[in-house]
């Protein structure tokens, strides 16, 4: 079978059906792109209103002495005001999770995009006369006419999935966020240990002319 044989030939009705699918997965691609952005800021609300709340409740517990109160009272309020930054710490995660589902799916789009568009042979080399920067000579961007940008050397065994994974691991927005909900997190639990401290400290000296070691 010589190279034109074996070249399969699109019908228009074909052409048609696979740009209908590419406008489709850019779509996708766009909305991904938007959604992580959501749920960053809806996340980030989340995490810092339970890491204020807890700092504010536990500066007033320490400036009206709620600690050195009753048992009853003293252990109420130090439970009551460490499920905030455990709620924080639990958003943390969970922004992370959905992140990084969120990322795969993004460049799950956006590989098919540039499936679609190998596959209709939607690049070409643009006349210099046409050239909107003139040093530019392809119609498309690197990324949309190789699946080596980004990705290993020795990348002839990649499946699409590991090329999503690949993709999703090097993404900038990825890294910074987790990095971002990772601190916060571990802002979360230091305030939710402090409050602790405080508490049990109060417990010992409690009633006690010297303190308890």
């Amino acid at each position: 079978m010589n190279e034109k044989a074996g070249k399969q030939e699109l019908s228009a009705h074909q052409r048609s059906e696979y740009l209908k699918l590419l406008e489709l997965h850019n779509t996708n691609r766009i909305d991904y792109n938007v959604r992580k952005w959501e749920t960053l800021k809806y996340f980030q609300s989340i995490v810092l209103a339970f890491i204020g709340g807890t700092i504010v409740a536990f500066t007033t517990g320490v400036d009206h002495g709620l600690f050195t109160k009753s048992f009853v009272l003293s252990t109420g309020f130090t439970a009551i005001v460490a499920v905030l930054p455990l709620i924080a710490a639990a958003a943390a995660i969970l922004a992370i999770v959905n992140l990084r589902r969120e990322t795969a799916l993004l460049f799950a789009e956006e590989g098919q995009c540039f499936k679609i568009a190998k596959l209709l042979e939607l690049d070409m080399q643009v006349p210099g006369n046409k050239r909107w920067i003139p040093g530019d000579d392809r119609l498309l961007m690197p990324k949309w006419r190789h699946s080596s940008r980004g990705v290993p050397a020795d990348n002839t065994k990649m499946t699409f999935e590991d090329w999503v994974r690949h993709r999703s691991s090097r993404h900038r927005f990825q890294g910074i966020s987790e990095f971002l909900f990772a601190f916060e997190m571990a802002l979360a639990l230091v305030s939710l240990a402090c409050l602790l401290t405080v508490y049990i400290a109060s417990q010992f000296n409690f009633g006690a002319p010297t303190p308890v070691l």
